[in-house]
């Protein structure tokens, strides 16, 4: 699963282009992934016939997992071989070619490439690894210490979801000393469609859902207005 993004840290997959016993070649489109912010066509890094897919379409797996074996004809996949999750801490990513399967003549053995700067890292560039720069400018923003966090991304990354998260427990924390007001009862919503009605239903997508989350995210911290204006025509018109 590449990285296609410095802020993403899964992806989801859409379809399979190439199925087991098919023949590849490099460059070919594989397979379909889905992410936050992109939708797109991932190529073969390689040559010869796809001996195994380990993740099904729909699934959600974090990047750098091993998601296919592409090998030889004939050759066997040793099931317990690959890995299917990303290291603990994930080198800088490769191109997404380079991460899209494992090959079974790669040798395992291979070291990975890992950070050699014997310098000692400073406060801010330790901020840089485990954040975004749009995370960065929320932190700077509410005056929150970014090293302090526990991030749920990769090598323990602050994402966006964590520091919003946190910005909300920290608001909430004062008002839960308050007693809270008895919500009041909502409305049953009418049913989306009456029985015997012409009506299929359609799986949504990986977009379509984070489209969802973000309009509800929208709603809940943005002011919805709108102005109208009234004009009589009525002269003009005659």
């Amino acid at each position: 699963m590449p990285q296609m993004g410095e802020s993403i840290a899964e992806g989801t997959i859409v379809r399979w282009i190439k199925k087991v016993g098919d023949n590849v070649d490099k460059d070919e489109p594989l397979f379909e992934i889905s992410t936050d912010k992109v939708d797109a066509e991932i190529p073969a890094p390689g040559a010869g016939v796809v001996l195994d897919i380990m993740v099904k379409e729909g699934e959600t797996v974090p990047v750098n997992s091993v998601v296919a074996v592409i090998g030889e004809k004939g050759a066997k996949v040793a099931k317990g071989a690959a890995a299917p999750a990303a290291p603990a801490q994930a080198p800088s990513a490769p191109a997404p070619e380079a991460q899209a399967v494992q090959e079974p003549k790669a040798d395992a053995a291979a070291p990975r490439p890992t950070d050699t700067s014997a310098a000692p890292a400073t406060l801010d560039d330790t901020r840089r690894q485990k954040s975004s720069p749009v995370v960065r400018k929320i932190a700077k923003e509410h005056g929150i210490d970014i090293t302090e966090l526990n991030g749920s991304g990769i090598a323990g990354r602050v994402t966006k979801r964590d520091i919003e998260a946190f910005i909300e427990e920290r608001t909430a924390a004062p008002a839960a000393a308050a007693p809270a007001p008895a919500p009041a009862a909502r409305p049953t919503p009418p049913p989306a469609f009456q029985p015997g009605e012409n009506v299929r239903i359609e799986k949504m997508g990986v977009i379509r859902k984070k489209i969802a989350e973000h309009m509800v995210t929208s709603i809940q911290t943005s002011p919805h207005v709108y102005s109208a204006y009234e004009v009589d025509f009525g002269r003009i018109d005659e």
